[in-house]
């Protein structure tokens, strides 16, 4: 059966691997497995212990035959790796306690495809479409960090110098969520679309139905459309708290990570650049720095794009509802889209990160605006000491 399940099928099977998700899909249904839930705890209890390993062995990070690192560089850089590592726990916490929020998100989005289907016959959602580009973002989005990975990594052995004995078993860029995301807004965004096309569909019927003998009929399909809309809009609604709920946490985390990230390479570049001449080992130096900027500022902007359409898509419906013919002496059709404007004004779709700040092209500039602040500052911080 062509369902929003196997659409989220090898996002489910990717999870389980990293211990993401202690779910599994039996008889189309989700559901979670006990032996998966143990493996997302060993995971977690296997990152934990090589996370304190790492945290009380700063031999691992020295350099050898090298004089100390500048204070304020060793602790921005220190706080950019154990950002992280932390984020990376938080992720696989987040994904243990919220399995059961997460079964809830999947099957009601799925009832809410299936209400649609049944309702609106002329609507259909191509789950295989979805798949495609699912697997699209999947591969795409792999193949460009794994590039990224290899590129630092070949900079790192031709510099020659750091030890990185745990890189590849803990640096794990955190980017699995956020396409479980996309996922999710990629279908959210369809299903404005579908909204949208409810409401000029209802409009058309109204009109060329207009002069029929059968017209208080007529009237009332309509309206009844208007009402399963609304109540999609509030499933909706519900649908996108659910969401910040289940991912919240580490949306949160995963953003202020990239903040740090992106602060500490532009501090980085300028302690390279500081002294004239610059040396073979400072350029690769200042262009490892420059490509591990790029995962971060990409992922910052991906998260702010999506969220910042789906939103804009919702608010497309409060400007389409009003733009519905309808006789102005009807008070069934007056009542209906009178209280289907004030729950669109009270029940605005948005996205947080725990709810700490909306996530949205806003947030692409606050995050400008503070790095050029704090690097400044540190800087300032840097020539003073």
């Amino acid at each position: 059966m062509d369902t929003m399940l196997r659409a989220l099928m090898p996002f489910i099977k990717l999870f389980q691997a990293v211990g993401l998700s202690p779910l599994i899909v039996t008889d189309s249904k989700i559901i979670e497995a006990r032996h998966m839930t143990i493996y997302s705890i060993v995971s977690i209890a296997t990152f934990l212990i090589a996370f304190l390993y790492g945290f009380f062995q700063e031999d691992l990070f020295s350099i050898p035959n090298e004089q100390p690192m500048n204070e304020i560089a060793h602790t921005v850089d220190f706080i950019q790796l154990t950002g992280i590592r932390i984020a990376h726990l938080i992720i696989l916490f987040e994904a243990l306690v919220q399995r059961k929020n997460l079964i809830r998100l999947i099957s009601r989005l799925n009832d809410w495809d299936l209400i649609v289907q049944k309702q609106f016959n002329t609507l259909h959602f191509d789950h295989q479409v979805i798949r495609k580009k699912i697997l699209f973002k999947l591969l795409g989005s792999g193949t460009f960090y794994l590039g990224i990975q290899l590129t630092l990594l070949l900079i790192i052995l031709l510099r020659a110098q750091y030890q990185f004995t745990y890189y590849w078993s803990l640096y794990l860029i955190p980017f699995t969520d956020r396409f479980q995301l996309v996922n999710m807004k990629i279908e959210q965004l369809q299903l404005n679309a579908s909204i949208e096309n409810s409401f000029k569909n209802s409009s058309r019927n109204a009109k060329s139905n207009s002069n029929s003998p059968n017209n208080h009929t007529n009237d009332l399909s309509s309206i009844d459309q208007l009402i399963i809309v609304r109540q999609l809009y509030d499933k909706l609604w519900e649908l996108t708290n659910l969401t910040n709920k289940c991912f919240g946490l580490s949306l949160l985390v995963n953003i202020g990570n990239d903040f740090v990230a992106i602060t500490g390479h532009c501090y980085w570049i300028f302690l390279t650049i500081e002294n004239i001449p610059v040396g073979t080992n400072d350029i690769l130096a200042v262009i490892g720095s420059c490509i591990w900027t790029i995962p971060s500022l990409i992922n910052s902007f991906m998260i702010a794009s999506i969220c910042h359409v789906t939103v804009e898509k919702a608010h497309e419906a409060g400007f389409v509802l009003h733009q519905i013919k309808h006789d102005p002496l009807n008070e069934g059709q007056n009542m209906v889209i009178q209280q289907f404007s004030l729950q669109l004004l009270h029940q605005k779709i948005k996205f947080t990160a725990y709810g700490f700040f909306n996530i949205d092209f806003s947030l692409l500039f606050t995050m400008i605006s503070a790095s050029t602040t704090y690097l400044v500052i540190i800087i300032q911080m840097h020539k003073d000491a």
